[in-house]
């Protein structure tokens, strides 16, 4: 699979916010499905949407299937290489690797010559 100009996108997305979080926090920890979904969609509609709306007694979930698609754009990026993933027995999480670092700087350093 070749990286597309979305997938730049996002691993630049993920990077930033890993390098927020490591100002703040001092760690990255990573970012679930969910997480990454609000990285790359913030203002998507999709997080307005139930799911699930009648099979629950709290009503549904809020966003419906925005943690689906963020976890997907997640397991583009690690077949690419550029992302890792933690698995736990409730989510797998995201981190961005050496790889990844390397790649979006060497695409920085070439976008400036």
């Amino acid at each position: 699979m070749t990286m597309t100009a979305k997938m730049w996108e996002h691993l630049e997305k993920i990077a930033a916010a890993e390098d927020e979080r490591a100002a703040q926090n001092g760690r990255i920890d990573g970012f679930a499905g969910r997480g990454l979904a609000y990285i790359l969609w913030p203002d998507s509609p999709g997080w307005y949407k139930v799911s699930r709306r009648g099979s629950t007694p709290a009503g549904g979930a809020m966003g419906a299937t925005m943690p689906m698609k963020g976890a997907r754009a997640g397991w583009a990026l690690q077949a690419e290489g550029y992302l890792g993933v933690r698995k736990s027995l409730s989510q797998n999480v995201f981190y961005l690797t050496e790889a990844g670092r390397r790649a979006l700087a060497q695409r920085l350093s070439a976008a400036t010559e």
